[in-house]
């Protein structure tokens, strides 16, 4: 073998040992990818069951109910608030009542952490107890007039005697002296404005004064905590014109989610709220979300208040659009018809102006939702669901008959 043959021998070997070493560092980098992408999976696909466990914990009966119920539908403007507070049901059926603002969705996610962990909102683990109050022993523990005249010298003498009197059974919210309505049998019909989540403080103030422009009076559903946000003199502001307040939960939590105790816990604080800083009673309730399930009803029922709902929703959260939220009123409202509004933007105040403004127009009447009940001759019972307000039958049978004999004549 020549001197040639032994150089070209030698290049070809390098040539085939350097061809080596590149496959081998290919095929440790060709390694790696794929052991970075099957690792950047493994930690996508975890997050992922991560973020769903938490979310079945958090929203379980929420979710289920609205699966079964088929009320789930796309959310048409995404956002973190309202992913948390449900805005993504529908307000078609009984499952959705309304959406609220950002801090209002912390407030509700912060009390269903509570809730996981056996703690009942707006309450400390020590005041807590995982099994409902007793009545007959908070009835027990409660002291009497009796008692308070035994104890205190100076108490009325009276007092004794008045405790003979009370009531016994389930505490029913004391109703006041409504007086009596006009004629309203030539109007087009009787509607209720009704708005929740309020009050919202400035928004609130713009609301009104549109009212007063108009000379309409409304109905509003007040949540507690939002009432202990805004000035104590907003609520006087709202109850002065005559327009009826009413309870929509204390923490906006859905009522199908609590227990008989924290129902009554909800409603009992936004009650005390709205007597200290309105100096009215309330005696209506709108569940929020207008979520209720047999439970709940019973819990409304043994506390004394009827549960409005409406059948007429507007879907003002959703839809800044004044003219479009009219519209929809004017496609389904009736005489009875009770219309669902939210405290909480000015796009609700102006469709409310338009809605008013046209309705009346064609001979509507604007009442309060007990107004409306008065009207039509409705006594509101303790845990029935109200739509609507209708007439009873027997008597517009009887008014239908009455037409029917004057049309003969």
């Amino acid at each position: 073998m020549n001197e040639d043959q032994i150089r070209e021998n030698s290049g070809q070997i390098q040539e085939d040992i350097q061809a080596e070493r590149r496959k081998k560092r290919w095929q440790r980098r060709r390694s790696w990818t794929r052991a970075r992408s099957s690792g950047v999976s493994v930690l996508v696909l975890g997050g992922l069951l991560l973020l769903t466990a938490l979310f079945l914990l958090v929203f379980p009966r929420s979710t289920v109910s609205a699966l079964e119920n088929r009320t789930l539908t796309p959310f048409p403007k995404f956002s973190f608030a309202g992913w948390f507070d449900g805005e993504f049901t529908s307000g078609v059926t009984d499952h959705y009542d309304d959406t609220v603002p950002y801090r209002d969705s912390f407030q509700t996610m912060s009390n269903r952490f509570k809730r996981m962990f056996g703690l009942h909102p707006g309450k400390n683990a020590e005041d807590v107890s995982n099994t409902p109050a007793d009545p007959e022993d908070s009835a027990a523990d409660a002291e009497t007039p009796a008692d308070a005249a035994q104890t205190d010298p100076a108490a009325p003498a009276d007092a004794a005697a008045s405790a003979n009197t009370a009531p016994s059974g389930p505490m029913v919210p004391a109703e006041a002296e409504v007086p009596p309505l006009p004629d309203y049998s030539d109007a087009t019909g009787r509607v209720a404005l009704t708005f929740d989540d309020g009050p919202s403080g400035p928004n609130s103030e713009v609301l009104l004064a549109m009212l007063a422009e108009r000379d309409v009076k409304a109905t509003f559903f007040l949540c507690g905590y939002r009432i202990e946000e805004c000035p104590a003199e907003l609520c006087k502001k709202l109850a002065e014109p005559g327009h009826e307040l009413a309870m929509h939960g204390y923490s906006h939590t859905s009522f199908k989610e609590m227990s008989s105790g924290g129902i009554q816990d909800e409603l009992s604080k936004t009650k005390e709220l709205i007597q200290k800083n309105a100096g009215v009673t309330p005696t209506l309730v709108r569940p929020p979300y207008g979520a209720m399930n047999d439970d709940s009803y019973e819990a409304l029922r043994q506390a004394g208040y009827p549960v409005i709902i409406w059948d007429v929703d507007t879907e003002d959260w959703r839809n800044s659009d004044p003219e479009d939220v009219a519209n929809t009123v004017f496609e389904q409202v009736q005489d009875g018809s009770i219309i669902l509004m939210h405290d909480m933007h000015q796009s609700s105040v102006d469709a409310a102006a338009l809605i008013i403004d046209q309705l009346k127009s064609e001979g509507y009447v604007f009442l309060t939702v007990s107004e409306l009940a008065q009207s039509m001759g409705v006594t509101l019972a303790p845990g029935e669901r109200y739509r609507s307000i209708e007439p009873p039958e027997d008597e517009s049978a009887a008014e239908e008959s009455s037409a029917d004999e004057s049309a003969e004549e």
